[in-house]
């Protein structure tokens, strides 16, 4: 953690003092400290992974707002985190622990509880999804200053240098056999209360955590699990990470999705196909163009600029669609279209 720490001091000048020994055992003491849950599984001691945290505020108790803006995101002071804890521990979000903040209302947070406890995620005031995104501290403050490194290296304007843009490590894009064991047992574990719990939102919210940690081997339930469900963001979810992974297997699922599944997912389905592109996904949305009362008509633009995407060529004239495959082919009329 020390040379990650050494590489922020680098690009950023502006930082409060270390924290006092008194601040640091408030921190250990009363804040970290992993809260008892239902689903709890493994011990309420101080986990290591928390040793990263602590060893940022023996460094410095925090960023202050300043004009320096080569940080998109900055870590709070100890006073400041727990005043917005203490608001946030007030709606029953006693499981997690918000650290950073971007100044816009935006934050990121740690995880309390076990099986993915030391998790960050993205608190987003414009979208509550806060399924983890990073495994732990290093692997966030990696991606944070490879994002500051590579704004720093090609002088893009400052207004480039957002969170948001930060490249995680979960959901998993690739075979990762050092974690795929361990993260197949935390994915099926939150599969498994999605699909037993009666709350809505609760069931979406650990079906999206187990899509994250879902390995790649593990395709076929992630399928399974966006099939089955008839919620229509864990479907776009589930879709999303195949278009990432460029999933050329999962065609048959999304196309399935698109055909049954909510609106989400028929537009995140559809967005996917000319993404991965390939004959496989032309096929799809060409079968989609000539049925498109299968779905609806509304996402007949759509389908057109997907499959112009995956180098189809098309035209439209009034309300005829034509489209050809090569330059040198007859053009294919859909009437009605």
């Amino acid at each position: 953690m020390q040379s990650l720490i050494k590489l922020l001091r680098r690009h950023h000048q502006y930082f409060n003092p270390p924290a006092n020994q008194a601040q640091i055992a408030q921190l250990k003491e009363q804040e970290l400290r992993p809260k008892p849950r239902r689903y709890q599984l493994g011990d309420d001691t101080l986990n290591p992974l928390f040793d990263d945290v602590i060893a940022l505020y023996k460094d410095h108790n925090g960023i202050p707002i300043s004009p320096d803006t080569s940080l998109p995101i900055r870590l709070m002071s100890i006073e400041e985190a727990y005043g917005w804890n203490t608001a946030m521990h007030s709606l029953g979000r006693n499981y997690k622990y918000l650290l950073w903040t971007d100044n816009h209302s935006n934050f990121m947070g740690i995880y309390l509880d076990s099986p993915i406890i030391g998790c960050i995620y993205f608190d987003d005031h414009e979208e509550e999804n806060h399924v983890p995104r990073f495994r732990n501290v290093r692997e966030f403050y990696t991606s944070l200053l490879s994002l500051v490194e590579h704004n720093f290296k090609i002088d893009e304007a400052e207004n480039s240098l957002h969170w948001g843009n930060l490249e995680t490590t979960l959901p998993k894009l690739q075979p990762e056999p050092e974690h795929d064991a361990n993260d197949l047992v935390i994915a099926r574990h939150y599969k498994n209360l999605s699909q037993n719990i009666d709350d809505e939102m609760l069931s979406r919210y650990y079906a999206m955590i187990a899509l994250n940690f879902s390995p790649v081997a593990s395709r076929v339930e992630m399928e399974n699990l966006a099939i089955k469900t008839d919620d229509m963001f864990v479907q776009e979810h589930a879709i999303n990470i195949f278009k990432a992974r460029n999933d050329v297997d999962t065609i048959p699922t999304i196309e399935l999705l698109i055909v049954t599944g909510g609106h989400n997912a028929k537009l995140a389905g559809i967005y996917a196909l000319g993404t991965i592109g390939g004959r496989d996904a032309q096929d799809v949305l060409l079968r989609l163009a000539h049925n498109v009362d299968t779905i609806g008509r509304r996402w007949s633009q759509l389908i057109v600029e997907s499959l112009e995407e995956t180098g189809i060529e098309t035209k439209i004239d009034l309300e005829t669609f034509s489209y050809r495959l090569h330059t040198d082919s007859e053009w294919i009329e859909i009437p009605d279209f």
